[in-house]
């Protein structure tokens, strides 16, 4: 079995298990996350130790954690430790990783601090944590002098230590309190913690903050392998903002399977077609709509009861590719310049790996 197939439906579980030695932040990168994995390929897995930890942790502790995970999943896994690895290899993880094995709803911290220390001063940093409950009085003895003052580096460490102390919850509102004073505060901040978030699975509704998890790795198991790596392209551009090159991975993804569907049941010229005509002509040649209605039937299911929903499924599949059609007419440009919504891109992945799940054989 390859490893993309072992995770699937198995994330929630594989997070509880990296918790439980006192790992937090999840994170699968290698062959699996780039969608070359084989039946001989490890799951490389990197998380860093939690505070209370730091430390704490033996080689025995790994080699018990990857025991635990290599029971649960059924292949081999290779743990690595975010605080223990060499720059320059974290460098090589954080490029290559998509996923971040969490259900956690907590805004991060980290991002939120950073943004504070570029477009904040000293003073006003104080007074927007002071908003977020945060004992005030362990802050009282820094401050800004002429001389033999306090730096904005060891105001935010000290932060940092109240931060790390709270519970989940606590700095869960904590941090929400800092992001929106900060907005409150200067208008141009709003932009700024949105791309540093966006990274890490957080979006914008309005002024409000919510998690996003874009695309979910042991998807990629149940897609053609040939356009694993466009859909994880078009995952990692939205994650980092470029919306247009989002959108054309996304369909780019699909340009690839059916272009080899077209090939293979000598559909005539893919190129002549357009997106949706390729898709539509693609289902059918596969059977997608015969094939569900033997599963139903197979499962019990009566004419009355399967009819209505195949057609309804068949016509879904057409009006998701209309629509990946039209946005990419309208929205898709190399050189950004056209305007995109966020929403409608995100919805386009989620359509693109639906098509493409129904063209998987």
């Amino acid at each position: 079995m390859k490893p993309s197939e072992a995770l699937k439906g198995k994330t929630h579980e594989i997070r509880q298990v990296i918790e439980s030695y006192g790992f937090v932040d999840a994170r699968i990168f290698g062959s699996v996350c780039r969608g070359e994995d084989a039946e001989a390929s490890d799951i490389d897995l990197l998380s860093t130790s939690s505070i209370e930890m730091a430390g704490k942790i033996s080689l025995f502790d790994i080699l018990d954690l990857e025991s635990a995970l290599e029971e649960l999943l059924g292949v081999a896994v290779d743990f690595n430790i975010d605080n223990d690895t060499p720059e320059h290899r974290n460098l090589q993880v954080s490029q290559q990783s998509r996923t971040h094995m969490t259900t956690n709803s907590t805004i991060p911290w980290a991002p939120v601090r950073s943004t504070l220390t570029e477009k904040f001063s000293f003073g006003d940093i104080k007074q927007i944590v002071g908003y977020g409950d945060i004992d005030m009085s362990l802050l009282a003895h820094l401050e800004q002098k002429q001389q033999n003052g306090a730096t904005k580096s060891q105001l935010l460490s000290e932060i940092d230590k109240q931060v790390g102390r709270m519970d989940e919850t606590r700095r869960g509102a904590f941090v929400s309190i800092c992001c929106e004073e900060m907005m409150r505060r200067k208008d141009d901040v709003v932009a700024e913690l949105e791309r540093v978030l966006s990274r890490v699975g957080w979006k914008f509704s309005g002024t409000a903050l919510i998690p996003v998890e874009i695309f979910d790795i042991a998807e990629l198991a149940s897609i053609p392998e040939q356009a694993r790596a466009d859909i994880q392209k078009a995952s990692s551009r939205l994650r980092d903002g470029d919306l247009s090159g989002a959108l054309s991975a996304a369909c780019g993804a699909l340009d690839t399977v059916t272009a080899n569907i077209y090939d293979r049941y000598n559909l005539g010229d893919a190129g002549k077609a357009s997106f949706q005509e390729r898709a539509k002509r693609s289902v059918d040649a596969l059977n997608v709509k015969n094939r569900l209605v033997q599963e139903l039937v197979e499962i019990g299911w009566s004419e009355a009861d399967y009819k209505p929903l195949a057609a309804n499924i068949e016509g879904s599949l057409n009006q998701a590719a209309y629509v990946m059609q039209k946005l990419r007419s309208d929205m898709g440009d190399v050189h950004g310049t056209k305007p995109v919504i966020t929403a409608l891109v995100y919805d386009s992945i989620k359509w693109s790996a639906l098509l493409l799940r129904a063209l998987a054989l």
